[in-house]
């Protein structure tokens, strides 16, 4: 009777976890929400169009000219394409997988029950 209700509770357990991955992948999926996707949208064109990385804005009317380190020069062509090819659902999925893919890879080896797993989603 007790292994009964021990494997009972696991199965339980498992259930809870991937409800909680579930969750956590229905509150990332919508809306994608870059506030800046224009601008990477833009540079990501400019990138794969020239192949020259942007160092200053030649986009903006608010900043032309301003200087900056472009630390987006590798995301900015992958957002452009990803858009070109899928809009704005592609994005949010990708996005969203590519977070619980980070979320799993951070809490897999602490063996964390799922009222705590669901506490670091939250």
């Amino acid at each position: 009777m007790h292994s009964f209700l021990k494997n009972n509770f696991g199965d339980k357990e498992k259930i809870l976890k991937i409800l909680v991955y579930f969750v956590l992948f229905l509150f990332l999926i919508f809306p994608y929400n870059d506030k800046d996707w224009g601008w990477h949208f833009r540079y990501g064109e400019y990138l794969l169009k020239t192949g020259k990385i942007l160092t200053s804005d030649i986009f903006s009317w608010t900043l032309p000219g301003y200087q900056w380190v472009n630390h987006s020069w590798l995301y900015d062509p992958i957002l452009y394409t990803l858009y070109n090819y899928s809009g704005f659902i592609g994005l949010s999925l990708i996005g969203s997988l590519i977070f619980l893919l980070a979320f799993f890879l951070t809490v897999r080896g602490h063996g964390l029950s799922s009222w705590k797993l669901g506490a670091l989603a939250f």
